[in-house]
């Protein structure tokens, strides 16, 4: 595992991906070695030949990517299949891995991939491999929160980002070369905010979560000395549309990958207030496991704490499981 695990970080960190899709090498590995750069046959073929010659068992497996279509699994032909990974067996795991994504952690493919199933190029077996993400997208926003006398709200967020939600946070970073222009990029997330003090933890250990610190100011109330004020507790990530429009659907909803999100919100206001009315608390679910939503809301004293979870534990929901799923949107709306 751990001979793979290396040989797999160093290609991943020694080409840039140009990309380009393809199932076969566009140029000689050679030159696509010493160029450190090639599309996905120079990378992911590279990456099987070193496993190979490392005696580890490892073969190319095509595919067809989610923007090219599903392949033909009756009568398979080449021209359907556009892309090519690596499968390596260590004992009795297999692991499926591409190289071309420098933000991917070892047996964790790229989005694109999920598409129906790959077929196996081996010389020993061959057949069809089921492409399902490993990971979900999860990420827990927590945000702790003071009103202050002039109406605005200052504390820290803490965003805690894994698997797939982990990948998308660390490109953002790193796009941006400086962090003022990710910190810019945050400030029109949350809306009406300023942060200062901006850190992260586990930038490039793609092993662990990616943490990032910092410290928040939102503008809370134009006029403090109200007798009634209005906050709403959602300053990032409400929902302001149902994805779902369609009165029928006759093919399944395909989200790509699995999705986990909360927000936990502590709110300390002054003690010549009081909490007049907050969000109910709801809970429901999918059927048959498919997805939650519960927010909750407590107050002790001048502290309000508030929970809201979402989840949806499936990458593709059938056509009969539409109205469900649509349903389920909506109520968020409607909660939030």
């Amino acid at each position: 595992m751990r001979r793979a695990t290396l040989i797999y970080y160093f290609i991943n960190r020694w080409y840039f991906w140009n990309g380009e899709d393809g199932k076969y090498s566009n140029t000689d590995i050679k030159k696509a070695y010493e160029l450190r750069k090639g599309n996905v046959g120079d990378i992911n073929l590279t990456l099987i030949g070193v496993l190979q010659a490392y005696d580890l068992e490892a073969d190319p497996v095509i595919l067809s990517t989610r923007s090219n279509g599903l392949p033909v699994e009756l009568h398979p032909v080449m021209s359907g299949f556009n892309y090519v990974i690596a499968r390596v067996k260590i004992g009795e795991k297999e692991y499926l891995l591409d190289a071309t994504d420098p933000f991917l952690p070892f047996g964790i493919l790229p989005v694109r991939c999920f598409n129906g199933r790959g077929r196996l190029i081996s010389s020993s077996e061959s057949g069809w491999i089921e492409l399902k993400p490993l990971e979900k997208e999860k990420k827990v926003n927590t945000l702790d929160l003071k009103l202050l006398d002039n109406g605005s709200l200052h504390g820290k967020l803490t965003i805690l980002s894994r698997g797939y939600a982990a990948v998308a946070a660390r490109k953002a970073i790193v796009r941006m070369q400086d962090l003022k222009g990710y910190v810019k990029e945050l400030e029109l997330k949350w809306s009406n905010s300023e942060i200062i003090n901006y850190t992260n933890e586990n930038l490039d250990d793609l092993t662990k979560p990616l943490i990032e610190k910092m410290e928040i100011t939102i503008a809370g109330f134009d006029n403090p000395e109200a007798s009634t004020l209005y906050f709403s507790p959602f300053v990032s990530g409400r929902m302001e549309k149902n994805p779902l429009k369609s009165a029928e659907r006759l093919y399944p909803v395909d989200l790509g990958v699995a999705e986990e999100s909360t927000l936990v919100l502590t709110l300390e206001f002054p003690t010549h207030l009081q909490v007049d009315e907050s969000p109910s608390n709801v809970a429901f679910q999918l059927p048959l496991g498919g997805g939650k939503f519960v927010l909750s809301t407590t107050t002790i004293g001048n502290e309000i704490t508030m929970t809201s979870s979402l989840s949806l534990n499936k990458a593709i929901y059938e056509p009969e499981e539409y109205h469900h799923l649509k349903e389920y949107y909506a109520r968020i709306i409607q909660a939030q």
